[in-house]
Order: structure tokens, then sequence, then C-alpha cells
């Protein structure tokens, strides 16, 4: 398995689509529980069929929310899950995606719309169970800070917010969400430290022609979608962490604010957006780039 990184003079790889329309997706479903009013991520569950956990945006309770894949809460008469299952100890600072780790649950607490968070990091935790659980007791906590960010924010390189997370190989990655240009840069986690602060390596830079808001990886660890405002491209057929040396698929879409992604099965993407509609993609309509 081959493992690589970049440098300042590494290029940013782009595949050009030509002139690939816009289409407009309608949505087959919407978020019931008023209390996910802002869903920020989400992900298919490892452990429960038919589950999907969700959490809303900045501000709101460190908790996550089980749905099923028409927007409902999932609750039973023992536990109702309306308000989320909350976790102990930690706070929402601009939670912004979901991945996991192998078995285990990423939060990505690394939104940074100013460019000036000095408090970034995500979280590690083992997915609840939704009938039974209402709190989440034990959580780890990683604190992180991007290599090549300067200690003073500048204007023209506003590249260092991070709204997409997911686990590959045993290994933490995330997609900047770029506020100067139309790429993203993807970094690794080496290693991860508890008590210390990881930075990651930077690894690939990709231009997405739009703002990055979700990544997922497919359970089988075969295909990475990568979602951003406008496009939806899955990187296909890679070996190692070579993502967008391979395989190249596109959607130009038109659904709002589109902020978060992750595969409903081997054939169907699941999206949503901040205001709540949830859509369905077949991946065959994706067309193939490379």
């Amino acid at each position: 398995m081959s493992f690589h990184c970049a440098d300042e003079q590494t290029p940013t790889k782009f595949v050009s689509h030509g002139k690939v329309k816009r289409k407009r997706l309608k949505p087959v479903y919407k978020i019931q529980n008023a209390n996910l009013n802002e869903s920020s991520g989400m992900v298919k569950s490892r452990r429960f069929e038919g589950v999907f956990w969700s959490h809303n945006d900045s501000g709101d309770k460190a908790r996550i929310f089980a749905l099923n894949a028409e927007g409902e809460t999932i609750s039973d008469s023992l536990n109702p899950s309306d308000v989320g299952i909350r976790i102990r100890s930690l706070k929402n600072n601009d939670w912004e995606d979901l991945g996991w780790l192998e078995n285990k649950m990423i939060i990505s607490d690394m939104g940074n719309n100013q460019n000036n968070r000095d408090d970034l990091g995500f979280i590690i935790v083992s997915e609840p169970n939704p009938y039974t659980d209402s709190v989440i007791p034990v959580a780890t906590h990683y604190k992180v800070k991007y290599p090549d960010q300067g200690v003073i924010p500048l204007p023209w390189d506003r590249n260092f917010d991070c709204e997409a997370i997911f686990g590959f190989q045993d290994k933490v990655y995330i997609l900047s969400k770029n506020r100067s240009d139309e790429n993203t840069k993807l970094y690794r986690f080496d290693s991860l430290q508890e008590n210390e602060v990881n930075i990651p390596t930077l690894i690939d830079r990709f231009q997405t022609e739009g703002k990055v808001t979700s990544a997922s990886m497919s359970e089988d660890e075969s295909q990475l979608v990568v979602l951003t405002y406008q496009n939806v491209w899955l990187f296909k057929g890679f070996q190692g962490d070579d993502f967008f040396d391979h395989e190249v698929y596109f959607y130009r879409l038109d659904a709002r604010q589109c902020e978060a992604i992750d595969f409903l099965s081997d054939s169907t993407l699941i999206i949503t957006n901040e205001q709540k509609h949830i859509f369905y993609l077949d991946i065959e309509e994706l067309i193939k780039l490379r």
C-alpha cells in the first residue's frame, strides 16, 4: 500500500469536464426533527440497518441525531431521541462533518469560516445504539493544526476551513474548504496523540471548482465521494491514497446549500442540505471524466 505527500511545488490536479450541464435534484424526503434544523454532516450507520447519523452546525449542543433514510427520527418508547444523543464533556464549536475510522465515528470540529480558530480538532466515539442510548459517555478529542497555515490569517489565503473528514486504511483524512479559490487540499494524519496538537501531512491538491462541504469513503474503501455546493466528484480505482489519479466521475448539481453526502448503497448516494431536504442520486448518473 503506497502513501505519499505533497509540497508547495506540487501542482493542483485537474480533470476537465467540458460543458456538463447543471441538473436540479428534487428532494425525496425532508428531515422531520425540529431540533435538527441545520444538518451539516451525515453518515450511514455501520451497526444498525437503515440508520443514519446527523448533527447541527455550530452553536448547537454536543449531540448527534439518528434518522432513517426518509428523514424520520429513530426512537422508541424507552428512548425518545427527538433531542438527540448527547456526547458528554464536549462542545459543538463548529461541527461540519461525520466519518468512520473502521467502526468508530469521527466528528469534525474544524469549521473555520474566519480563518482564525486556534482550537480546531475532531472527536472519535463509539457508535451509540439509537434505540437505547441517550448519552455517549466517552469521547476522545484530538487537537489539530495545519502544517502550512501561518500565525496571522492572510486575506488571500483563506484556505484553512474544513468541512470534510473520512477514514481510510486506519488513518484519518480531511479536505479543506478553500475560500480563496476553487481547489481543495487533502491532508492525512499519520499518527494521533490525544494530549498533543496533531499536525497532518499535506498529500495532494485537487481543483473541485467549488467549496468542499463533505466527503465519504465507501465501506469497502473502494470509492471516495466529495461534495461541493455545485458538484459531486467520485473517485475510484485508486491505489493507496492517490485518490485523484485514477477513475474520476462528475455530476453538476443544483440542490441549494448541500452540506452532507454518503453512500446509501453501492449504487446510490444520499445528500442533505441546510434546508433539511434529502436527495438520492444514482451513481450511474455521474459522468466518467477519466
